[in-house]
């Protein structure tokens, strides 16, 4: 069959089948054009991916096969220059951006007239731009980090870095220092900060050791001791002045023992100062310069971090707070710890329904943690202890070797690891690293009881990769992991007439821990997704591939993956789809949903209102949750489906005060069903 009799196929019928032939007749052809114009090959792909997409939206009414080849020819040379022209402004932002974070050798003349100048500069800065310059130049925070300590967006953050850097080049100049504005961040990130000898360090630490009543410095020094743990200070005779006042001034603290899970309730006694010394070390006014989202609210409670090893607190804590209710309905909010190393938690936003909640702790250079927190325990004052971490990190590159920027790099806990939510355990859930632009990272998470790490990597166009570095080793933090391109789906929904399905979703359906693509279909019920493909499966693999080591089905020479489709009044539907080309294009069609209807009462045959029904996982057959659904009886207890299966499949009822129901399998067949829960007998809550 001809190329213009499959495309007219494919228009008239919407013929998945000669939609694929058309994309193996013609893909070389395509792809040989774009490469021509591009010369990349990872961009003559998206070039390729691109035209075939345009293809099956909008496919051209032609007479013959030689304009079919015209049209080709003429749509892959425009979006070629066009892809062209994206990268070649994505280029030129990467070099400015690698120009502002290395500073050449050129630039140490530069330094040495600027030193004696710039801590003056800095102070006549305003405050909120004195602490982007510190926290992102000497403190090299990224900008991410910056945004969550100001409470805004990464985006402004960035705004707000380089409005500093202005004026304070600005105030540089009236001081006879001149430099540009893309030298100056350079110098600062290259220069402004060095390491303390280790002699320091362990000096100071004899130094604390020896002094009556030390303690008090863990209560007033916590973000001295972060710098002693990176061995980074702004100069070893500042630290010693620093450290040696500290030791003067010290607050003596009432001795009491701190039991894990309860935070101290009573206030340190500070010593007595007169009223020249009070000036100068009392303690500072962080209400005019916020390190962490101001809560406006009481709190729930008060989540202390501490170092485990010295118990000093931990400043900038990220605290991922997860309130739950019945139905597994929930919300979150992020908050970070003060100088002292408290968290202050919000309360949830419908406390009445008294939640649950797990608490997930992070910060550069500890272990994060975990813990879950039910009844009364969601009220009381909790201590962390987070562990010393050690770093590993390197470079993401792709198939060509390029250096990918962009890529989420996510540990994954070790399976000796215990994992007891009622205790804190280890969880990388909160703290994912992303590569810059020259594709480096470093995950500075690790404990140091793991003899490797591994990682799930994820960026969008490119397949999920799966990488293991070993840990406390030369190449640690020299690894070179690679990510590929992956598989492109494009398809079509319709219903059973054949018209398109706008605002359905397709997403991918597995059940391991790594990302999971989702798209929605347009007005002609057209998608694309890009990327897909289960770690290290980016090629089509050999038949002896290992599908448990690999983590993705594999039953053929193919690989293959299964997809969920679901629109509003429409019947969910999966589909195992096999990629056969790097380019494939697969059509669903959606008969009309069935009707799941009921009422949920108790023993009693009272309905019991805003009772949580869902779908469920089949734990009996050991079966996915495969289709997503979610609801509230009304006030008289009922509720319905109209876009059900017309199978069984597994529900989930439940309700504050009664016993919950899970994987109750039940056929949606629009008759009325009547789920009865049973009270629960109170039980008194005790950790």
């Amino acid at each position: 069959m001809t190329g213009l009799e499959l495309l007219t196929r494919y228009r008239l019928a919407g013929s998945e089948a000669a939609f694929s032939d058309l994309l193996r007749q013609f893909t070389g052809l395509v792809y040989s054009i774009a490469k021509r114009r591009v010369t990349d090959p990872s961009l003559a792909e998206d070039v390729t991916q691109t035209v075939f997409m345009r293809l099956a939206k909008a496919p051209p009414k032609l007479q013959t096969e030689g304009e079919l080849v015209v049209w080709l020819h003429r749509t892959t040379t425009h979006v070629a220059i066009d892809a062209w022209r994206s990268e070649t402004r994505r280029r030129a932002r990467e070099t400015e951006a690698v120009l502002m974070q290395t500073a050449p050798d050129d630039d140490a003349r530069l330094w040495e007239e600027m030193t004696p100048h710039l801590d003056e500069a800095l102070d006549q800065l305003p405050d909120e731009d004195r602490q982007a310059v510190l926290l992102r130049f000497f403190e090299q925070k990224p900008m991410r980090a910056i945004g969550d300590i100001f409470c805004v967006s990464e985006d402004a953050a960035k705004m707000r870095v380089k409005r500093a850097i202005e004026r304070l080049r600005d105030q540089l100049g009236q001081r006879g220092i001149a430099c540009t504005i893309v030298v100056l961040p350079a110098v600062l990130t290259q220069r402004s900060v060095e390491a303390a000898p280790a002699q320091v360090l362990a000096g100071l630490l004899t130094m604390r050791l020896a002094e009556p009543g030390a303690a008090g410095v863990a209560e007033s020094s916590n973000a001295m001791l972060q710098m002693f743990r990176s061995k980074v200070f702004l100069g070893t005779a500042s630290l010693v002045v620093l450290v040696s006042l500290l030791m003067v001034f010290q607050r003596r603290i009432d001795s009491q023992e701190v039991r894990t899970g309860t935070v101290p309730q009573t206030t340190p006694t500070p010593k007595p100062l007169d009223a020249r010394r009070a000036k100068f070390f009392s303690k500072p006014d962080f209400t005019k310069r916020p390190l962490a989202p101001v809560v406006q609210q009481a709190p729930r409670f008060i989540l202390r971090a501490i170092d485990k090893e010295t118990g000093f607190g931990l400043a900038g804590a990220k605290i991922r707070v997860a309130y739950f209710y019945v139905g597994g309905a929930g919300e979150g909010h992020t908050v970070h710890t003060d100088q002292e190393g408290n968290g202050p938690i919000p309360e949830p936003n419908h406390p009445e329904k008294e939640p649950g909640m797990n608490l997930f702790v992070s910060i550069a250079g500890y272990v994060p943690k975990v813990i879950g927190l039910r009844g009364q325990d969601t009220h009381k004052d909790y201590l962390m202890e987070l562990e010393p971490a050690v770093a590993v990190g390197g470079t993401v590159v792709d198939e060509q070797g390029t250096p990918v920027a962009g890529v989420e790099v996510k540990g994954q806990r070790a399976t000796s690891d215990p994992h007891r939510m009622d205790a804190p355990s280890t969880d990388f859930q909160t703290c994912p690293v992303t590569t810059d632009a020259g594709g480096r990272w470093v995950f500075p998470y690790v404990p140091k009881s793991y003899n490797e790490m591994k990682f799930y990597l994820a960026c969008t166009n490119f397949a999920v990769a799966r990488a293991t570095v070993p840990v406390s080793k030369s190449e640690s933090l020299n690894a070179t992991l690679v990510i590929k391109r992956g598989f492109a789906l494009l398809g079509q929904v319709v219903n059973a007439e054949g018209r398109p399905v706008a605002g359905a979703t397709v997403k991918e359906q597995h059940q391991f821990a790594f990302r999971k693509l989702s798209a929605t279909t347009d007005q002609e019920g057209h998608f694309v997704m890009l990327g897909l493909g289960g770690p290290n499966q980016a090629d089509v693999p050999s038949s002896k591939t290992d599908s448990q080591t690999a983590k993705f089905p594999l039953t053929t020479s193919e690989p293959k993956m299964d997809f969920v489709v679901q629109a509003d009044g429409l019947a969910p539907q999966e589909q195992t789809v096999q990629f056969r080309e790097p380019t494939n294009y697969v059509r669903f069609v959606l008969s009309r949903g069935s009707i799941f209807r009921g009422r949920v009462v108790n023993e009693d045959g009272n309905p019991i209102p805003g009772a949580a029904v869902r779908t469920d996982f089949d734990f009996k057959n050991q079966l996915p949750n495969r289709f997503s659904w979610l609801t509230n009886t009304g006030p008289d207890g009922r509720f319905e489906w109209n876009s059900a299966p017309a199978e069984a499949i597994c529900f989930w009822f439940e309700a504050k005060g009664y016993k919950v129901i899970r994987g109750f399998p039940i056929l949606p067949d629009g008759t009325d069903h009547e789920i009865k829960l049973k009270r629960e007998i109170p039980t008194t809550s005790a950790r």
